[in-house]
């Protein structure tokens, strides 16, 4: 999986440049949150009642090759260049990481017109 995206380098527009994960590290946050009620009697009186939740995140950080083509990648050829993308894991969704990667780069204004190989 990857997506084919214009590039341009050295002034030259690669039109079907290949831009391929290359690697996701990621990190994984834990918290308790505590989160309070307030309920107000008829005498005034207000009381706070706690609630408390574990909270995780998982944040990624996913690092781009970009080749010419996917030819040029497949013969491990030229590299153009690369970037890093951050986004969230979704934990509850059924795709894989790797995919919620690349749909996530979709949402981005450089992806949006990009083609899923």
């Amino acid at each position: 999986m990857a997506l084919q995206a214009p590039f341009t380098r050295f002034g030259h527009e690669f039109a079907e440049a290949y831009h391929k994960i290359n690697s996701l590290s990621y990190n994984i946050n834990e918290r308790i949150e505590t989160n309070y009620t307030e309920t107000v009697a008829k005498d005034g009186t207000v009381t706070r009642t706690p609630s408390t939740s574990l909270v995780k995140n998982v944040d990624c950080r996913v690092n781009i090759t970009i080749y010419p083509s996917a030819a040029e990648r497949a013969k491990l050829g030229e590299v153009l260049g690369g970037n890093t993308y951050n986004f969230t894991v979704d934990l509850d969704s059924e795709v894989n990481w790797i995919e919620q990667a690349y749909e996530h780069l979709k949402t981005l204004d450089v992806y949006a017109d990009a083609e899923t190989v």
